[in-house]
């Protein structure tokens, strides 16, 4: 929070820091200043009793050394740059002014003053500039103590603030401002502004020097802390950098630090040539810089071009130390490196004189690749390139080998060195094998060998390697178990040869080269046809299976399978095959498909008419494929069907699933009745499993209630049932049973009777017989 401090007019100001608090005092050892400019003094916060502030910024920023290495070399300790036209000028911007909104920061870099001073900002709108200090809004004080050694340290940065577009920002320094704990004004404050310092001529009123150092986006701000001109001129007694986000500060008409930067590595290949290095310039020319190896130097004057390319006969690693342009002292930076290193070739050894492996002549290479080496054989010239420091040259023929140049990217250099090469054909050896393990025999393994004796082989069998040493041309050995053996390596009296062939030693199982021939799937219930293919002369076969079902000819080559009831899913055949001297086994896998559901349930289920809509709905609605057939020359391929029927009667109705290749077929019988008629059955069986079928009923459409009469009689006109309702005879019905005694008749013809009429009057009368079954 900022303070305001009011003062009588008749005295200055001791700010003290007493138990973290600011608290006023009056000191009488302090000249005086009016009371209008020490009422403009506002503080950030409180700080110790060395006057290090306690709201620096938690994190300090790293003060480059190419930064520090600026300062006290563009600001040298009691040297005066009061010359400097650049710095002192009319158009010199002295203040920071914003081009956008942004917090701005201010970070001690560097302190060179006698005294200890204070520091401190003002701010104002840029279009309307304070004439006087007294038109000064307010003066906030950022480092009490910027002077005393260890109170700040570079690095060390302060928030002034966020500030909105159009903001200036000014700075003041009270000198000699810190005195014993306090801030005392007892000298004079210097501005950046300089027409603010009336207490001097208007030629010596500028106290600071703005700088663009714009590598690192940042403004150098250096104070000049005694009243000009009594004092050095070398502004280096508080250097600060202030920084704001990119581009919010106008930094037109701040003078910018010059920069060099060299760079351009090269190979010289005359030792006494000059290199060509380039420096790349900024600031106002003329330049000079000077150059060094760490040993020697160079210095160029007079530079007038931005991208200078300079000539020197310096080697090794090169660096500026210095640069100055027009006005002051920049920044270096950069380094280049300058060679004189001629390559070489020499032969290091001559590898294997034997032809079938590649004998090559390995030459060692220096300088900057690629390299391409001249050489000849026999005389003749041959070149080879590479990218590598080591070469190896192939050798083709025997004799003289000698080496004859080199060049690399840079230069040519010497090449030396021959050897006489004789050339050795090298050994070679080969494995193969005889025969099968059979009945727990053994088989022989053959190495066949070329080249001059002795030889030594080594062979594995893919855990286990076996040297053998021979004289002979071949070599034999038997083995007892199954693998595959093979030559690691060869050699004879002279050298290292080639190693080709497998030795394969099997059981004969290999030898039995058949496989099962079966579906992939097949439909519930099928038998499942089994056959074995292939080379199946003098095989003995036995068939397995973990099925449930029953495999039938399971000694033959052609085979069934009869599921057992309801298998279903994957099942898997074995056939164990026997050729006398291995027994080998395949298998097959086959998938029993699910029993195809062709059941359906139809709407409505009971008094089906003529013209009326009956719906069919599968028990299973996703198989591949529904066909049905109506009984009535209708048909439909929808899963879910329906249809009307023209005519009364008694229908079949059929329905063909097929899902995966298998099929399924469901059925029922429907008795479709039409308008205004009426149907009795002509038989029935009290013990039949169906309902329906176990009692006589009289089925029909719109008759009336009033005036029905249905009535059974036997043979001799005895009544066996008798009912006057239609609703009765309709569900219920005669089940056989004599309703006079209640005796279950034994079978027989009965005949019935039957009058009423239908709803819309209509009279009927109708007799039939009907037989009692079984």
């Amino acid at each position: 929070m900022i303070k305001r401090i009011h003062l009588p007019a008749t005295f200055s100001i001791i700010l003290m820091l007493l138990s973290g608090l600011h608290t006023i005092s009056m000191a009488a050892n302090c000249d005086s200043i009016n009371a209008p400019l020490t009422s403009k003094f506002r503080f950030l916060g409180s700080w110790d009793a060395n006057g290090k502030p306690n709201y620096l910024e938690p994190e300090n920023d790293l003060v480059s050394s190419n930064l520090i290495k600026f300062v006290t070399t563009a600001l040298p300790e009691t040297v005066s740059v009061a010359e400097n036209d650049e710095y002192f000028n009319d158009e010199v911007r002295f203040n920071t002014e914003l081009n956008e909104a942004s917090e701005v920061f201010l970070t001690m870099v560097h302190e060179g003053a006698g005294w200890k001073n204070t520091l401190g900002y003002y701010t104002y709108d840029i279009n309307n500039p304070p004439s006087t200090v007294y038109d000064l809004d307010s003066m906030v004080v950022l480092f009490p103590n910027v002077s005393q050694p260890g109170t700040v340290n570079p690095g060390e940065k302060i928030l002034l603030g966020s500030f909105p577009a159009g903001t200036g920002i000014g700075y003041f320094l009270i000198a000699k401002g810190w005195n014993e704990g306090s801030i005392c004004i007892d000298s004079h404050i210097v501005f950046t502004d300089p027409k603010l310092n009336t207490y001097t001529t208007p030629e010596f009123r500028q106290q600071t020097i703005l700088l663009n150092y714009e590598q690192d986006e940042k403004l150098l701000l250096c104070f000049e802390d005694n009243k000009r001109p009594a004092g050095d001129d070398d502004f280096n007694d508080a250097v600060f950098y202030i920084t704001a986000n990119p581009g919010a500060i106008d930094t037109t008409d701040i003078p910018k630090i010059p920069t060099a930067k060299i760079s351009g590595d090269t190979s010289i290949c005359d030792v006494n040539a000059p290199a060509k290095l380039k420096v790349a310039l900024t600031g106002k020319a003329p330049w000079s810089f000077v150059i060094t190896n760490g040993t020697e130097t160079a210095k160029y004057e007079d530079v007038q071009v931005n991208d200078y390319v300079l000539e020197t006969v310096l080697k090794g690693t090169i660096t500026l130390t210095s640069v100055k342009d027009k006005n002051k002292n920049g920044i270096v930076s950069g380094e280049a490196t300058v060679l004189n290193h001629l390559p070489t070739a020499q032969i290091e050894e001559f590898i294997n004189g034997c032809t079938i492996n590649d004998p090559v002549a390995k030459v060692s290479l220096t300088g900057q690749g690629p390299w391409t080496v001249a050489y000849s054989i026999n005389g003749k010239s041959y070149s080879a390139n590479s990218s590598a420091d080591m070469l190896d040259i192939p050798i083709t023929e025997e004799g003289e080998f000698a080496l004859l140049s080199v060049t690399d990217a840079l230069c040519s250099g010497s090449a030396e060195g021959s050897i006489e090469v004789a050339l050795i054909p090298s050994p070679r050896a080969m494995i193969s094998t005889e025969g099968v393990l059979c009945n727990d025999g053994v088989a022989t393994v053959k190495v066949s060998l070329s080249g001059v004796a002795p030889f030594s082989f080594v062979y594995t069998d893919g855990s286990t390697e076996t040297t053998v040493t021979t004289s002979e041309s071949s070599y034999e050995f038997a083995v007892s178990e199954t693998g595959t053996y093979s030559l690691v390596r060869v050699d004879d009296a002279n050298c290292g040869g080639e190693v080709n062939g497998l030795a394969v030693v099997s059981d004969g199982t290999e030898d039995i080269n058949v496989e099962i021939d079966a579906p992939a799937s097949t439909c519930f219930g099928e038998d499942i046809a089994l056959a074995l293919l292939g080379e199946t002369d003098g095989l003995a076969v036995k068939w397995t299976t973990e099925g449930q079902g029953v495999i039938n000819n399971a000694d033959q080559l052609n085979a069934s399978y009869s599921p057992a009831d309801n298998e279903t899913g994957e099942v898997v055949f074995y056939a164990e095959v026997d050729n006398g001297c291995a027994v080998k086994t395949v298998s097959k896998k086959v998938v029993i498909n699910e029993a195809i559901d062709a059941s359906f349930e139809y709407s409505p289920a009971d008094d089906i008419l003529t013209n009326s809509t009956i719906t069919f709905v599968p028990a299973m609605n996703s198989y591949d494929e529904y066909a049905w057939d109506f009984g009535d020359e209708n048909t439909s391929s929808a899963t879910l069907a329906s249809t009307e029927y023209t005519q009364g009667g008694v229908y079949t109705v059929t329905l063909v699933v097929t899902q995966d290749g298998c099929s399924g077929e469901g059925n029922a019988e429907l008795a479709v009745l039409s308008k205004d008629e009426l149907y009795v059955p002509n038989a029935f069986n009290p013990t039949a499993q169906n309902p329906e079928n176990q009692v006589v009923k009289v089925y029909g459409n719109n008759v009336d209630e009033d005036g029905f009469d249905f009535k059974i009689v036997n043979r001799w006109g005895k009544v066996m049932y008798q009912s006057n309702s239609f609703a009765e005879a309709n569900s219920v019905g005669w089940n056989g049973v004599n309703n006079n005694n209640n005796v279950q008749q034994e079978l027989n013809v009965y005949t019935y009777l039957l009058k009423g009429k239908f709803i819309e009057g209509e009279k009927f009368e109708r007799t039939g017989t009907i037989t009692q079954v079984k």
